[in-house]
């Protein structure tokens, strides 16, 4: 979202630089006097658009949907899918209970739909539930990881749990947090930052590879792991990618 239409969503935001976590690089500060309400609640997500996805087809177009994962979620709700397109518009909203707002990391998926033989997996993106506002739809663009480009466009609101007592530049942080410094990488990139982190862990260097997902014993869902603070695809257990509309 460019900054004239994040002002009118958030008119009274100002849209400075995030503060980051002083010993963690790629993480969010929380602000001073906030304080994380809840432990389980609900998540409602409204899955916008997509902008330039990776092409699965032979058309040189895909037909996509998203899939909502989490590690509390035995099957995950989709959206439509959206025949023959690189940027797609879902606008379609969809609500998840979660158990566990500290530990539970929730990822949206971006699949092919193929009328004949498997669907294919064309990017990624997760969401760390406790930088969210409680109770305020924060609209971002976020960066699909797995691919080498594409982008969605969602609104997540907190609805009974999350940050509370923020400062009024807290939200423009979060949104070019999300945009801009979790910008997206492709597998191979994300094993090679894998592999730098768990170098300067043995020689105790500065951790200036390690993910946003760092902080915490967190659960990734099912299929996904969490290596240095990355979320990755788990090549050991089978995801489906079925389409359930």
């Amino acid at each position: 979202m460019d900054p004239s239409l994040q002002q009118q969503y958030y008119p009274q935001q100002q849209f400075t630089l995030p503060i980051m976590d002083p010993q963690h690089p790629k993480v969010l500060a929380r602000p001073m006097g906030a304080e994380l309400v809840g432990t389980q609640g609900l998540l409602q997500l409204r899955i916008l658009s997509g902008e330039n996805l990776v092409a699965a087809d032979l058309n040189n177009k895909s037909d996509p949907f998203c899939k909502v994962r989490a590690y509390s979620l035995k099957h995950g709700p989709t959206t439509k899918y959206i025949e023959k397109t690189l940027n797609p518009i879902w606008n379609e909203t969809i609500s998840i209970a979660i158990q566990d707002i500290e530990k539970e990391i929730v990822v949206i998926e971006v699949i092919d739909f193929d009328s004949i033989g498997q669907n294919d997996p064309i990017g990624f993106f997760a969401l760390d539930l406790t930088k969210l506002p409680k109770g305020i739809e924060v609209i971002t663009r976020e960066n699909l990881q797995d691919v080498k480009h594409g982008r969605v466009e969602i609104g997540v609101t907190a609805v009974d749990f999350g940050l509370i007592n923020i400062p009024p530049t807290y939200i423009g942080h979060y949104i070019q947090y999300r945009q801009d410094i979790l910008i997206g990488k492709t597998q191979k990139e994300i094993k090679s930052l894998v592999s730098e982190y768990r170098k300067d862990i043995s020689m105790g260097r500065a951790n200036i590879h390690e993910g946003p997902f760092i902080i915490g014993k967190l659960y990734p869902p099912e299929g996904f792991k969490l290596r240095g603070g990355w979320v990755r695809k788990d090549k050991k257990k089978h995801l489906s990618y079925s389409h359930e509309h």
